[in-house]
């Protein structure tokens, strides 16, 4: 399999350079994703602390257009044996996988067994067990966070990876479906079976085996959306199990990532078909 490095790196580059008026912009938060709200298992909950911009968020391909509010986010996660030590912006900029001038500085945090920095267009986190790379409101493309993956366990080859979770986070807004209207068709309406006073339903949660050969299962969670008033918030963890636990301290990552590359253009097209059942125009 040939890496992406090449075409990431200049993507990276020409979304850089491309601002309005031709200036870079800055941001200016240097604020790290935390731990406990990114990380479980090969999924990622619902951060009431970061705010996604919708509008400069890179649209999925969709024949029915998102509406103008609605928000994503996508974030591969990978479970094996990292040395997290690795997961550094110089690493990354000296292979041309990234370019290193746009790290937040206040974002780096090092230790012996962790690592996370924040570009532009990338927020990282590396654990001994875990590495997880998420998309940012600046992101140009999802396929930007799929070319890097590639990229990165590509050159680490031998490292053990035996699962990988893509995880695709989408807030709804009430104008095209209300979280009333979720509870109406998915609940319990009628309140035959009440267990608290003034009880609510906050979550709904669904799961399915896959349908490809691959271990593994599909989990879609929908919440009432903490960003956007009586609005819906959905995420799909399309999680995929590579090696069984007998073989994961044998196995490298290049199957890993051969299977998580010709799964991504199907995870997507799920994810899309379930957004448009949610949020018909």
């Amino acid at each position: 399999m040939v890496p992406r490095s090449a075409g990431c790196t200049r993507l990276l580059r020409r979304a850089a350079t491309t601002r309005c008026g031709g200036e870079r912009s800055r941001r200016t938060t240097g604020s790290v994703v935390t731990w406990a709200s990114w990380f479980g298992s090969t999924g990622v909950v619902q951060d009431s602390r970061r705010r996604i911009c919708c509008d400069a968020l890179a649209p999925m391909p969709s024949e029915q257009p998102p509406h103008e509010l609605e928000q994503r986010v996508i974030a591969v996660v990978l479970l094996g044996r990292f040395n997290p030590r690795i997961f550094q912006p110089t690493w990354f900029a000296a292979r041309e996988l990234l370019t290193d001038v746009d790290v937040e500085p206040k974002s780096i945090v090092m230790t012996d067994g962790f690592v996370a920095f924040e570009t532009e267009y990338l927020r990282l986190l590396c654990a001994q067990d875990r590495c997880q790379f998420v998309s940012t409101e600046t992101t140009p493309t999802p396929e930007l966070i799929r070319d890097l993956v590639v990229g990165t366990f590509s050159i680490l080859g031998e490292t053990p990876v035996w699962e990988i979770g893509i995880n695709h986070a989408i807030h709804i807004p009430a104008q095209v479906r209300r979280w009333d209207d979720v509870v109406a068709a998915m609940g319990d309406p009628q309140r035959s079976l009440v267990l608290l006073d003034d009880q609510s339903l906050q979550t709904v949660a669904l799961r399915s085996p896959r349908d490809d050969g691959y271990e593994g299962a599909r989990t879609l969670a929908l919440q009432p959306s903490v960003e956007l008033v009586d609005g819906v918030y959905m995420t799909l963890n399309d999680d995929i199990v590579v090696h069984p636990p007998d073989d994961r301290e044998a196995i490298g990552a290049r199957h890993a990532i051969e299977v998580f590359d010709s799964v991504w253009e199907e995870s997507h097209a799920i994810a899309e078909s379930i957004r448009i059942k949610l949020a018909p125009t």
